[in-house]
């Protein structure tokens, strides 16, 4: 089990690799530094790029959200079918940021409890940084995972697949 969200996935489609590739297009825009105003309904639903055989693509969203995947694909012609794989994985920033997050706060709670076992006493505290560790994964995971199902969903509309791994 991996502490930080990371998927691999494997679509399989009827479709020819210029198919795929032409559907992918047709779906991303270049990526932008700064996204101004709300989402128009003439925006594409991801931003990014397709290189020949591979893309690197997220979803365009209203809101923030630090932990939406960023999703990296190889595109390739298997036994007559075309066969994508697909990584997706949070921004290098938000690793870090969660690593600095668990790694002060686990640190603070490893702390406390030696003082506590040397002190022979409890302390509430405990609660305090177990809550900040809970509420930070949770966080992670729960918004990582709700933008992955959304894009795992488009991703078989718009390569006209199916999940099989």
């Amino acid at each position: 089990m991996r502490f930080f969200p990371l998927e691999y996935l494997i679509y399989e489609s009827e479709l020819s690799e210029s198919v795929i590739k032409n559907n992918i297009s047709h779906n991303i825009e270049p990526k932008k530094t700064f996204r101004i105003g709300l989402k128009n309904n003439q925006s594409k639903p991801y931003e990014g790029y397709l290189k020949e055989n591979t893309f690197k693509i997220k979803r365009i969203i209203n809101n923030k959200n630090s932990f939406r995947p960023i999703i990296i694909g190889e595109i390739s012609q298997i036994c007559g079918s075309t066969q994508i794989k697909v990584k997706m994985r949070m921004y290098i920033i938000a690793y870090i940021f969660m690593t600095i997050w668990f790694g002060g706060v686990g640190f603070g709670l490893i702390t406390l409890l030696k003082s506590c076992i040397d002190e022979n006493k409890f302390e509430p505290a405990i609660f305090v940084l177990l809550g900040m560790l809970l509420a930070g994964y949770l966080m992670m995971i729960v918004s990582f995972k709700f933008e992955s199902r959304k894009s795992k969903n488009d991703l078989e509309e718009i390569l006209n697949s199916k999940l099989i791994k």
